[in-house]
């Protein structure tokens, strides 16, 4: 997914526009899909309302607040609807930008 040069250009943009580099968490989440998958978080079939979530546990939100120690992939779970055919990378992609998002703040 992150391969494709468009999400590249599209960090590129988001860094010279708002300062907020996607850059590095793209690389790492990258380097683990390639060098130690079992480093993702595991999908789980969960009934919600939306195609896919991604959410920091609560521990790691605690941690974060009392240290502000980044989170790491595994520090989230990344549940599915079981209920829907098709997951798609727009999806996959949006939800990996919570982990990004949560580790820019």
């Amino acid at each position: 997914m992150y391969t494709n040069p468009q999400y590249w250009e599209r960090a590129e943009a988001i860094k010279r526009t708002y300062g907020d580099d996607y850059t590095q968490a793209y690389k790492d989440v990258l380097d683990t899909y390639e060098n130690n998958y079992l480093g993702l978080p595991e999908p789980r079939a969960k009934d919600i309302d939306a195609k896919a979530e991604m959410a920091a546990k609560e521990d790691a939100i605690k941690r974060y607040i009392q240290t502000g120690k980044a989170a790491s992939l595994l520090d989230f779970d990344y549940n599915i609807n079981p209920y829907l055919d098709l997951i798609d990378n727009p999806t996959t992609r949006h939800e990996l930008s919570h982990y990004v998002d949560f580790n820019l703040a």
